[in-house]
């Protein structure tokens, strides 16, 4: 059989006396140099991986701070966008409110029930979250564009009805009692009916009458 190659070790004393010999395989020598170049590669490879980790946990945790932040900022907006809503609702009831006494063929159309017609497919009704900022946004600017020509459109119909309404009478010629009013009565002369004319306001004798517009009095 061939001699298995291997190492000596022989330890000596100081005096030059052998003290003891061990003889080590050639493959524990490898094993040993290969193990003693493999743990520190191994412990350089598992800490710069460790560096790697913690600056990315780092990178995560600012990244979670911004977007909680910027969700924040988010809900805000929502809220705000809500509120300039519920606004603007606001003034479209005001608008109502104005335009009603003048009859629904001078203000805008509006919404009301009892408006017949086939009912379309409905779909499902996308939530605030599903809704892009900048559609609102852009939904937002519509409206309050809309509203705003609304408006103007009041404005000149009170400018017109302003100017008409200046020209009536904004006060009575003398404070008393309606003792007969405008329209079909019954004659205080003749036992029918009649048409006044007129507004027949109680007062007594010598309380002084002042004209509430210009005009010229033709009997009195």
């Amino acid at each position: 059989m061939p001699a298995q190659r291997g190492f000596n070790l022989l330890v000596v004393h100081g005096d030059g006396r052998r003290i003891a010999r061990v003889t080590l395989p050639r493959w524990l020598i490898l094993a040993v140099l290969g193990l003693s170049l493999a743990v520190p590669a191994s412990v350089a490879v598992i800490y710069t991986d460790y560096l790697q980790l913690r600056n990315r946990r780092a990178s995560l945790n600012e990244l979670t701070t911004r977007v909680a932040e910027q969700q924040e900022v988010i809900d805000t907006s929502r809220s705000k966008m809500r509120q300039i809503h519920a606004e603007i609702d606001g003034w479209r009831d005001l608008q109502a409110r104005i335009w009603e006494p003048f009859g629904p063929e001078d203000g805008s159309a509006k919404r009301v029930t009892g408006i017949g017609g086939g009912t379309g497919p409905v779909g499902a009704a996308e939530t605030p979250d599903r809704t892009a900022i900048g559609d609102e946004l852009e939904q937002l600017a519509g409206i309050v564009k809309k509203e705003g020509d609304n408006l103007r459109a009041l404005e000149r119909f009170l400018g017109r009805a302003t100017r008409a309404l200046a020209a009536l009478p904004s006060r009575w010629p003398v404070r008393g009692q309606v003792n007969s009013g405008y329209g079909i009565r019954a004659s205080p002369w003749l036992a029918k009916s009649e048409f006044h004319s007129g507004l027949d306001i109680g007062a007594p004798v010598g309380t002084p009458v002042k004209s509430p517009a210009p005009g010229t009095v033709v009997f009195a």
